[in-house]
């Protein structure tokens, strides 16, 4: 199996890439704020995929204390997100996914350890 120090790699990669994400997330979110011919967005769907984004930019900052909770959090409301918006194809999803992935493996992989451990 892995060891400590390589369980402990996985949670600062999937840190990591949550802070890139979020980065990246903000970005493009303030980009569109100061356009200065922006509209507020105009269906509730739209209103919808806002909410579902930042919700899984939300569950990725969670995760960093409770990996579970928060890997779930941000791998629901992207799945929603992709459900309802119907953005399968898009690879700005997959890479929105891959913090969530990550610390739901190191949570995992904690798990085993501990299990193992126990016995």
């Amino acid at each position: 199996m892995l060891s400590e120090k390589q369980v402990a790699t996985v949670r600062w990669i999937a840190r990591f890439s949550a802070l890139a994400v979020t980065g990246g997330f903000f970005f493009l979110f303030a980009g569109k704020i100061f356009e200065p011919h922006a509209a507020a967005p105009a269906s509730p769907l739209e209103w919808f995929a806002i909410a579902c984004l930042v919700m899984s930019i939300l569950g990725m900052l969670v995760a960093w204390q409770w990996e579970l909770p928060g890997a779930l959090i941000s791998l629901c409301s992207l799945g929603a997100f992709v459900s309802f918006v119907h953005m399968r194809v898009h690879l700005s999803v997959y890479l929105m996914a891959i913090p969530g992935v990550l610390f739901l493996a190191d949570w995992i992989l904690r798990a085993t350890a501990h299990l193992r451990a126990a016995r």
